[in-house]
């Protein structure tokens, strides 16, 4: 089962936001992958979520990003997942 949502995110996240993303992420069963322009992101990995926003992401403001989640609990990490990412937003 899978589902997805699309987000925007700030320009910068902080080391500690993404850090409680890839923690939270990683509490969930399901493959979590983020998409932006082409590029597939395993939203679990510490080091991958940090050089795509390093690298890529933050150097366009408040485009949308793909959050994907496929697995047995996809709907409710997906749920929480989007929540978290957009009060990083504000």
């Amino acid at each position: 089962m899978g589902a997805e949502s699309v987000v925007l995110l700030p320009k910068r996240l902080s080391i500690g936001q993404i850090n409680e993303f890839v923690n939270a992420a990683g509490s969930f069963e399901s493959e979590i992958l983020f998409f932006y322009q082409g590029i597939q992101i395993n939203a679990k990995g510490l080091l991958s979520v940090n050089l795509f926003f390093l690298s890529h992401y933050s150097k366009n403001l408040d485009e949308p990003i793909t959050l994907r989640v496929e697995g047995s609990d996809a709907q409710v990490a997906l749920k929480d997942l989007s929540h978290m990412l957009s009060s990083f937003y504000e």
